[in-house]
């Protein structure tokens, strides 16, 4: 009987998985037309960024959301889905938490919760990859805007 109190409170006092903290995105009252979710260490890559939404049409500054997060957080899928959004786009470790729970592959449109999201390499891969670039653009092309 005493053993089994030993391995009891062994048990209890050990980590068996480390959960990260979760981190909800604000409400937000403003409609945006692209929600961006990326890995806090491709900020660098920022420029990438912007330059892919410009050639979409899409104006980094007011009609773009992003949202960065570190490698202790996990993004809060409720609060993203609560975005007024109808594109999500997805970069890097994210991306790959999101996607695998959903069995989506990279590069891929799917619509769910009422937006089309898109799960994507991280912009630093982007940035050395021509090839990953080339699945980003061909994945976003109907969501050019008309030239006026």
């Amino acid at each position: 009987m005493v053993d089994q109190m030993i391995l009891e409170e062994e048990f209890f006092d050990s980590v068996l998985f480390d959960i990260p903290e979760t981190k909800a995105v604000p409400p937000i009252d403003d409609a945006y037309y692209i929600t961006v979710l990326h890995h806090e260490e491709d900020t660098a890559e920022s420029d990438l960024l912007q330059k892919i939404l410009a050639a979409c049409g899409i104006n980094f500054n007011s009609e773009t959301l992003l949202v960065t997060s570190t490698d202790e957080e996990v993004l809060a899928l409720p609060s993203i889905i609560s975005i007024k959004t109808p594109r999500v786009i997805v970069f890097g470790k994210s991306s790959k938490v999101i996607s695998g729970s959903w069995n989506i592959p990279l590069n891929t449109l799917v619509a769910l919760h009422d937006k089309e999201w898109l799960f994507s390499s991280s912009l630093g891969e982007m940035a050395s990859d021509q090839e990953a670039k080339k699945a980003l653009w061909k994945a976003i092309q109907h969501w050019k805007k008309p030239k006026t």
